[in-house]
């Protein structure tokens, strides 16, 4: 019998995501449950050598919070495994680990599912620690999570995502694009751009898959810049997305393990958060390869 540890956030999705049905499911296919909410300030605290499973409940925001605790603050040894029972509205990470469909078949299939590493961003030359799961970038998605708090947006998960990306598309044919500095693994692709991601899973923001390709743990990361020459074929294919004639992101992407970054504008972010007072400095990304453990 395993022992779970949930950590839940109790605001997060709807009744079969609630802290006693979550629990009453877990248990019925033979494991232990300890309940945490993701409110609570020292549930890191509950995390013993015996527990075997991290399983977090809710959004990506949510599912970051819980990783920081292994990457930055190491309050948690990392090699406890993670996975994700989705509540959120995007669910890219839920996504990337295969956690798709209702809680009780997630559950269900954890005993066919496998350990396996998943890679890790570290940046450096910020006030503070930083990391990525997702990815970290520049220009036009730091600038729609900004614009997205500020609007009024549908009750349905797959309404808010569809609203996101034609929000994205008004942003995108009016983006100016940016200096930016970028070196991967030592070679030169500095530009002016509206879009710059450092990609380690295929989707970020309203399941844009701009890295298609991607593993999470091929230690490997993908860099995706989108040139002011490409501002329109990139409206057009968010336009696919909305009216869901959804074909492969057609862009390229340039593989590297470290990346120098420097960017001349204030919208920058990684993973869900926008970071303010961004030092003017050049940025380095790290690859830790297979730092944290999932199941998948």
């Amino acid at each position: 019998m395993k022992a779970i540890k949930l950590i839940h956030n109790p605001s997060a999705g709807e009744e079969e995501h609630s802290e006693r049905q979550l629990i009453k499911t877990i248990e019925e296919e033979g494991y232990t449950c300890q309940y945490s909410s993701s409110k609570e300030d020292n549930w890191t605290q509950t995390i013993t050598e015996s527990t075997d499973l991290l399983v977090i409940a809710g959004g990506d925001g949510t599912v970051r919070s819980v990783a920081k605790e292994l990457v930055i603050n190491r309050s948690i040894p990392a090699s406890i495994p993670l996975t994700v029972l989705p509540c959120g509205t995007a669910n890219n990470i839920a996504k990337t680990l295969g956690a798709i469909g209702n809680s009780e078949d997630i559950i269900q299939s954890w005993k066919q599912r496998e350990i396996q590493s998943f890679d890790v961003g570290l940046v450096d030359g910020l006030n503070e620690s930083e990391f990525f799961l997702e990815a970290f970038g520049c220009g036009l998605f730091p600038r729609l999570m900004q614009v997205m708090k500020t609007l009024e947006k549908p009750d349905k998960p797959e309404e808010e995502l569809n609203f996101a990306l034609t929000v994205l598309y008004e942003l995108v044919m009016d983006a100016e694009a940016r200096d930016c500095i970028v070196k991967v693994d030592g070679n030169d692709h500095s530009g002016k751009y509206i879009l710059v991601e450092v990609m380690n899973i295929r989707s970020i923001g309203p399941n844009l898959a701009l890295a298609p390709y991607s593993e999470f743990g091929d230690g490997w990361f993908e860099l995706i810049c989108i040139s002011e020459e490409e501002k329109e074929a990139f409206g057009k294919y968010i336009l696919s997305l909305c009216d869901g004639s959804e074909k492969t992101f057609p862009f390229p992407s340039i593989r590297g393990h470290n990346f120098d970054i420097r960017w001349d504008g204030p919208h920058v972010h990684t993973d869900d958060e926008v970071l303010e007072n961004i030092p003017e400095v050049t940025l380095k990304i790290e690859m830790q390869k297979g730092y944290l453990k999932v199941l998948a």
